[in-house]
């Protein structure tokens, strides 16, 4: 089984937690790490290690938390993880962006009761149309490389609009974890760049001014792409929205030249 939002391959992560942890191992995993303590206390006392795994499954499905759940277990087991890793299935961007096109049902999968407002769809809406002019995400990697001004003002101005619709569409909304994802990736950005200017102003031409060195630049730069865009891709996903081809190709483009 998969999980159609993050493309995770259920069944091996199921593997992975059975061979890496005993009971004891799992439940002190979950208490030594804040954002899994509250998974805990759905622990019934008599579950076994499957009844324990079967509810951090739905924990990370429900709250979008399989990235952190799985570097989680990287570092607590990485003998075990290393084993699993090829199979856990994480669905990289081109195969995301494929799974845009179609009928999708924007009733958010795994969380029960829970239905996207038209309110809140009409905010993401207008928030993605937003997102997608960023040149950010879709100028070519020369422009990004030379022109941190540019980039970490975009930053800012989507820190700002993200922060908006967050309180639009409050604390409860099934959106809020994918908006504060694309919130806090543009704070991470700005703060691994800081210092960071055109070379103009700087004094030095066309050449930009990067402290932290350009790599480490442009691999920050990566980094934040890439969580914008999948937090798009969810957000879209749940709204039943398509996001512009034009634009979702442009950003592989500019990732590729990034990784060079």
């Amino acid at each position: 089984m998969t999980d159609e939002r993050g493309g995770y391959n259920i069944g091996k992560i199921r593997e992975l937690l059975t061979a890496a942890f005993t009971p004891e191992e799992l439940r002190r995993f979950c208490m030594d790490r804040t954002i899994f303590r509250p998974a805990v206390a759905q622990f019934g006392p008599k579950y076994n290690l499957s009844d324990m795994i079967d509810e951090l499954i739905d924990y990370c499905q429900t709250r979008l938390l399989w990235k952190e759940f799985l570097a989680g277990v990287a570092e607590a087991n990485p003998r075990q993880y290393a084993l699993f890793e090829a199979e856990l299935g994480e669905m990289r961007l081109p195969r995301m962006m494929n799974r845009l096109s179609g009928q999708i049902n924007p009733r958010y999968a795994g969380t029960g009761t829970k239905v996207v407002k038209e309110r809140e769809r009409d905010v993401v809406g207008s928030l993605l149309t937003f997102l997608e002019d960023r040149r950010l995400l879709t100028a070519s990697s020369g422009y990004q490389s030379h022109f941190p001004d540019h980039l970490r003002l975009s930053a800012e101005a989507i820190r700002k609009r993200t922060n908006d619709a967050l309180q639009q569409v409050g604390r409860d909304s099934v959106l809020t974890p994918i908006l504060k994802r694309i919130q806090t990736a543009a704070r991470a950005f700005q703060e691994a760049t800081e210092g960071a200017m055109d070379g103009a102003r700087a004094g030095g031409g066309l050449t930009p001014y990067l402290p932290m060195g350009r790599r480490e630049f442009q691999t920050s730069l990566a980094e934040y792409r890439q969580e914008m865009a999948e937090g798009m891709i969810q957000a879209a996903a749940i709204c039943g929205f398509e996001l512009d081809p034009d634009f979702l190709a442009s950003f592989e483009e500019g990732q590729q030249s990034l990784r060079w």
